[in-house]
């Protein structure tokens, strides 16, 4: 049976994924309560039971039993403020992304993780920032050249893009014709030269592995928030945004949410308002595509609920609503 495991900051939840009916129950694996899960919870590439799950504070979580039971993996992890995990298709290595911003790796299924150090030498890393409290910066995304485990690329909030192009030996901070405050980047799987950037100032898109970037125009909503291209269909890019500030969310005019869709791998864009309100008022904040299937595709938002596609985007439904807290991970399971 398909199911669909759902972070929000009230923690994690799983409903079946079938066409039954949304009935999220609490998956309890944490000493604490309300520990957020912002990271997308993870399936490894060579164990399909073996799930990993990030929280803001305590860490990260595997379950070697598709998540009937969970045991905490934190060895050598300096901060437990976890944003994303990501694994590499050939290595097998994990990456874990922080707050403050910093990248651990682990070479042994998380069982212990190593901090790639030279990022605290990235070049403009004083200019990064959060401009709330606690204020400092995080890895809010990690995404890898499926073909050279060398090259990883980091999106700030707030800053920009970082790469490293030999294996974390050496940062760049990516900023020329870059929009600041990163929220994900993402690397074609079949085009690994191709760069997708979701950012305060909009989505870019790079051909040439990040040396350059151009604004994707057509994706005509600033704040965005959620960028997924699918595996096994890379054409079929989905992303999210808001046309209001997050300092808006909760007034009365709420994020004003905007869905898109491309199938030419980013380059171009059109916007889905079928089956949509006017105005969404949740900011999105979780998405995620079906593995198999690039016509299904989910969006979380601050509104606590989830809208779903499954054509396309062409039209959209509401999935289910009235989670416990706002809708910050998304993952579908087969």
């Amino acid at each position: 049976m398909n199911s669909l495991l759902i972070g929000t900051t009230a923690g994690l939840f799983e409903t079946p994924f079938d066409g039954s009916a949304f009935l999220p129950q609490p998956i309890e694996f944490t000493r604490k309560d309300q520990d957020a899960v912002r990271a997308p919870v993870l399936v490894d590439i060579n164990n399909p039971e073996r799930l990993y799950v990030g929280t803001t504070r305590s860490g990260v979580w595997r379950s070697d039993d598709c998540g009937h039971t969970w045991s905490e993996k934190n060895e050598g992890l300096t901060y437990k403020e976890v944003w994303w995990i990501e694994q590499h298709p050939m290595t097998g290595d994990l990456y874990t992304g922080t707050g403050p911003a910093a990248l651990f790796r682990s070479r042994d299924d998380g069982d212990h993780w190593d901090e790639i150090e030279e990022l605290r030498n990235a070049s403009g890393r004083a200019d990064w920032f959060l401009h709330i409290a606690p204020f400092f910066a995080r890895v809010r995304s990690i995404s890898l050249s499926p073909q050279d485990p060398d090259i990883i690329y980091g999106a700030i909030e707030e800053g920009w893009l970082i790469r490293s192009l030999d294996g974390g030996k050496s940062w760049e901070n990516l900023r020329d014709q870059m929009g600041q405050d990163c929220h994900v980047v993402a690397v074609s799987p079949s085009h690994p030269k191709r760069v997708l950037a979701a950012t305060f100032q909009g989505v870019f898109l790079s051909d040439d592995g990040g040396d350059t970037f151009v604004k994707c125009e057509q994706f005509d909503t600033n704040y965005v928030t959620e960028l997924n291209i699918h595996p096994q269909q890379p054409t079929r890019v989905y992303g999210a945004g808001a046309l209001n500030m997050p300092g808006e969310w909760r007034k009365e005019k709420g994020a004003d949410s905007r869905i898109y869709v491309s199938d030419d791998g980013g380059t171009t864009w059109s916007r889905t308002v079928e089956g949509l309100p006017t105005s969404v008022r949740g900011g999105p904040r979780a998405a995620a595509i079906d593995p198999h299937n690039p016509d299904i595709y989910l969006i979380g938002t601050t509104a606590c609920d989830i809208w779903l596609t499954r054509d396309g985007g062409k039209s959209f439904s509401m999935l289910g609503e009235g989670l416990p807290g706002w809708v910050t991970a998304l993952t579908i399971l087969h």
